[in-house]
């Protein structure tokens, strides 16, 4: 099969350039969001890292910051 025969004809022979444009459409829409997609990626990438950062439990805590928090209490209840 030559190139020429491999193209996507109409019935009168001409070639179906409507069918050639919304192919190109589609990749040229695929493509632009690949590149959307990348862009929110680098933008967002850094404050996710501030965003899900692992928080502080009872058991990671230093033993004094226990007692600071406590400590206010009471002396509030006396």
């Amino acid at each position: 099969m030559t190139a020429e025969s491999e193209l996507r004809r109409r019935k009168d022979g001409s070639i179906d350039t409507a069918y050639y444009m919304a192919k190109g459409r589609e990749a040229r829409s695929a493509q632009a969001h690949q590149m959307g997609k990348s862009m929110w990626q680098r933008l967002t990438g850094p404050l996710k890292n501030l965003i899900s950062a692992p928080k502080a439990t009872e058991s990671t805590r230093k033993p004094y910051a226990k007692s600071l928090i406590l400590r206010p209490l009471a002396l509030i209840r006396g």
